[in-house]
């Protein structure tokens, strides 16, 4: 069954972030019905975080948030990924590791 599945790639991504989850998704064959959204990492958070490609990312993904709580769209954070989940909003009150 085809499973929508988004990338959401800055400046700095790591192509293990990008790469591994792809194939990893690639291999699961069957995946649930909702679209699956994928933060990979950067190599350095502290510098590609703190571009204005960052805050147009953490905004958008700031709108998110009502497909998420619908369980319409489901997050997987790669690495520093998470904080870029975090910087936006999407991990408040929700237990996440990486």
């Amino acid at each position: 069954m085809p499973q929508t599945v988004l990338f959401l790639i800055l400046p700095g991504v790591m192509a293990l972030d990008l790469t591994g989850p792809a194939e990893t998704l690639r291999l699961a064959g069957a995946l649930p019905p909702d679209c699956l959204l994928v933060v990979p990492g950067v190599c350095d958070s502290a510098i590609w975080f703190a571009t204005p490609q960052a805050e147009t990312a953490r905004r958008w993904l700031h709108r998110q948030q009502p497909l998420l709580r619908a369980r319409q769209l489901s997050l997987i954070c790669v690495c520093s990924g998470a904080l870029l989940a975090a910087q936006a909003g999407l991990l408040d009150g929700v237990q996440c590791t990486t």
